[in-house]
């Protein structure tokens, strides 16, 4: 149970069951376990980090469209009060 927390550790996207099973695939060796792990998920969790970066984005476009908003509101009415 050490070797899997130890492995958990070095690789907290991984599940402790998957780490179980690959230190048992391993013989305990935790550097071959690890690197069976991270080649077997390198592209799920590339997959992850993009949807993640691609939701930021769209999360940052949207709050910058309303703070334009709400600056453009405030410069319209700044200007029609100039103008009265």
């Amino acid at each position: 149970m050490k070797l899997v927390k130890a492995l958990k550790a070095d690789l907290p996207r991984a599940e402790m069951k998957q780490c179980k099973q690959a230190l048992e695939a391993t013989g305990g060796d935790v550097a071959a376990a690890k690197a069976s792990i991270e080649a077997e998920m390198a592209s799920t969790w590339a997959a992850e980090d993009e949807a993640k970066q691609v939701s930021i984005k769209e999360g940052s476009t949207v709050l910058m469209e309303m703070r334009d908003a709400k600056a453009k509101k405030k410069f319209e009415e700044a200007e029609a009060k100039a103008a009265e």
